[in-house]
């Protein structure tokens, strides 16, 4: 057992292991999860989106400036565009 997992006082290691629960993304494609997978009740397969745009900069760049309708827009620099 590493240090970081050895009781300390009153903490009961033994049951926070029982308790810890581990969790594993799954893509949402069939083939990426076998059929006859066996999946422990300690380990929870959650479905991942195929496409989470949100997590991109670029993307996240390109909604404010369609929001804020400067993406039809041209600016000679970076300095020209409005705050």
């Amino acid at each position: 057992m590493s240090k970081a997992l050895e009781p300390r006082g009153d903490f009961d290691a033994e049951a926070l292991r029982r308790l810890a629960r581990a969790s594993r993304d799954a893509g949402l494609s069939r083939w990426h999860i076998a059929g006859d997978l066996v999946v422990p009740d300690t380990v929870t397969v959650s479905p991942l989106r195929s496409h989470a745009s949100e997590l991109k900069a670029v993307e996240t760049a390109w909604q404010f400036m369609r929001d804020n309708r400067l993406g039809d827009m041209i600016f000679a620099s970076h300095e020209d565009i409005p705050d």
